[in-house]
């Protein structure tokens, strides 16, 4: 009998442990559960926003997209990247050193929204102008490239020919027509007119390496197309010279294609120019042969109200025996390789 009471006091005091340990459980677990219903939503933690901070000013050499003094960011939404500004700051403006297509003040970013980008931004700044089709080295014998056309460059630039290269080809095949060739590249485009020395061609604009690729490139061209070439006048110019060296092996100097000792001309100047040219203009070349003429910018804008560009730009043209002529083509240097193609 005293062990059947010591074994029932035995079960009895095991259930009565049994009974504290899950109370303490269930205690722990609603102290867990309320700890865990206080805790912040995890999109939360990316809903606080701060303000955006100040860019620094634009200064010299800067990018063209340096913005200025930033904007504040706005509230974030949620769901959106931490770093999701509100509206953008206004772009500062561009200046020096700066491209030709930068962009002024820059627009308003737009305002944030749900699961937008922080790049997203509102209207951008408007580019700077730039000019269709021109070329860094056009100018005039100064080398200055305009903002836009001259008169001559206009008409240089809506210049049509009268023909198509193959007519152009049959034509001069016959003779008859004079090529007024501006000179091949130089290694600068500068007034040298001024000082240039005649004889002296170190005190000149001198043919660069593409130059007097060129004027080969022409005068094989000729050769290759059997066009027929009779007198071949150029400039006392260095340049103008051996550009006709270089394509026809043959030239005589005649300082009547020279320009006036300025840079910016007097409308005597230029006047004095036509005169000088016109008479080589309108002079019908020997039966079965063309004339070419190796000059320069000036002269042929004076007479024609052409500039041609760039350098290397030749004009074919077709004197009518009375006075005048008639412009039929234009040519590149890379061009009369071509002739033979429409």
């Amino acid at each position: 009998m005293t062990n059947n009471k010591k074994s029932k006091s035995l079960e009895l005091l095991l259930a009565l442990s049994l009974t504290t340990t899950m109370g303490t459980v269930v205690n722990a677990q609603e102290t867990l559960t309320t700890n865990f219903s206080q805790l912040t939503p995890k999109s939360q933690f990316f809903a606080q926003g701060g303000e955006g901070g100040e860019s620094g000013e634009t200064i010299e050499n800067t990018k063209p997209n340096d913005g200025g003094e930033g904007g504040e960011g706005g509230e974030t939404i949620e769901n959106t990247k931490p770093n999701d500004g509100g509206e953008g700051g206004e772009g500062g403006e561009t200046i020096e050193n700066t491209k030709p297509s930068d962009g002024g003040e820059g627009g308003e970013g737009g305002e944030t929204i749900e699961n937008t980008k922080p790049s997203d931004g509102g209207e951008g700044g408007e580019g700077g102008e730039t000019i269709e089709n021109t070329k860094p080295s056009d100018g005039g014998e100064g080398g200055e490239s305009g903002e836009k056309y001259s008169e001559g460059e206009q008409a240089n630039a809506d210049f049509k020919d009268k023909v198509t290269r193959i007519e152009l080809l049959n034509n001069l095949r016959q003779g008859g027509y004079i090529i007024y060739l501006r000179h091949a590249q130089t290694e600068k485009d500068y007034a040298d007119q001024i000082n240039a020395v005649m004889g002296d061609c170190s005190s000149q604009r001198m043919l660069s390496e593409v130059g007097w690729n060129q004027s080969k490139m022409i005068g094989q061209a000729f050769s290759k197309y059997q066009i027929p070439v009779g007198e071949v006048i150029s400039s006392q110019y260095c340049r103008a010279w051996q550009t006709a060296d270089l394509a026809f092996g043959k030239y005589v100097k005649n300082s009547a294609l020279n320009f006036p000792k300025a840079e910016d001309y007097t409308d005597e100047q230029v006047a004095q120019m036509k005169a000088q040219l016109m008479p080589l203009l309108t002079k019908t070349p020997p039966q079965g042969t063309n004339t070419i003429i190796v000059g320069h910018d000036d002269l042929f804008e004076a007479a024609t109200g052409i500039y041609p560009a760039p350098q290397g730009m030749a004009y074919v043209v077709k004197p009518d025996g009375k006075g005048g002529f008639e412009l039929v083509a234009n040519m590149l240097p890379e061009e009369w390789d071509k002739l033979s193609q429409n």
